[in-house]
């Protein structure tokens, strides 16, 4: 019927590629809204978006899963996103993980805000309210960075050049 012809099976295409091509991000924000457009910007680019409602939630998740890229909002109760920050960075030394880039995100953007993302050890920090360009182009060039081969970073970029400035 009408409803499956949107959905597009490509046989040549094994489940290890599949899961290979798919950008896992995870997203900490305590505002149902803020969850809400962030899905709306990555899931039509074929991320695979895990969503928690602050930043305990997001230490243990990036405990128990691997993540490409994590989003964390700075202010959110029982834990911080800076906070939350620094507890994945000391994990990931202590388990002797590669480093996952991290963007704080707030609706702080003054020059101490930001230095306190970066301390805390983000990669980047990005003022609110989201952008979807903005977003798009952070992710796109942040991955891009973590590895130059990158076809995530590639395809995610591929998104941002697609999507109009207005």
């Amino acid at each position: 019927g009408r409803a499956a012809e949107g959905v597009q099976t490509e046989p040549h295409v094994t489940g290890d590629e599949v899961e290979a091509s798919i950008l896992r991000v995870l997203f900490a924000d305590d505002h149902e809204v803020n969850r809400t457009v962030v899905s709306m910007i990555l899931e039509p680019l074929g991320v695979a978006l895990t969503m928690v409602e602050n930043g305990q939630e997001a230490v243990d998740a990036a405990a128990s899963s691997a993540f490409d890229l994590i989003l964390l909002d700075v202010q959110m109760p029982v834990m911080d996103g800076l906070t939350a920050t620094r507890q994945i960075r000391k994990m990931e030394n202590d388990r002797g993980l590669a480093r996952t880039p991290v963007i704080s995100l707030t609706a702080n953007a003054m020059p101490d805000d930001v230095r306190r993302s970066l301390d805390a050890g983000s990669d980047l920090h990005l003022p609110k309210p989201i952008r979807p360009i903005d977003l798009i182009n952070a992710i796109s060039n942040l991955m891009a960075r973590t590895s130059e081969d990158s076809v995530l970073g590639q395809q995610v970029g591929l998104h941002a050049d697609a999507v109009p400035l207005n």
